[in-house]
């Protein structure tokens, strides 16, 4: 919210906010999505969370974007014409 890009790689939004994931990540690519973490590996990062979370609610009440995009049937319009000629 703080740049107005999305940025879908964790790794690279991770290192914007200076936190460290990419054990996380490594785990997560070794053992699947859904694996359960160990629990110091757990509390590391749900320690780190509340601090981003912060962060996340003061962007988001920071942020002139609206809450619903006043042009949301064309966004979807063309997000399903993307994906159509995707296939």
């Amino acid at each position: 919210m703080n740049t107005g890009e999305v940025e879908p790689n964790l790794a690279v939004l991770a290192h914007t906010y200076d936190v460290d994931v990419q054990e996380l990540i490594d785990f997560k690519r070794e053992f699947g999505e859904k694996c359960e973490l160990p629990a110091d590996l757990d509390a590391k990062h749900m320690a780190a969370f509340d601090a981003l979370e912060s962060r996340l609610v003061e962007a988001s009440e920071g942020s002139a974007l609206p809450e619903i995009a006043s042009n949301f049937d064309a966004v979807e319009a063309w997000l399903v014409d993307q994906r159509l000629r995707a296939m």
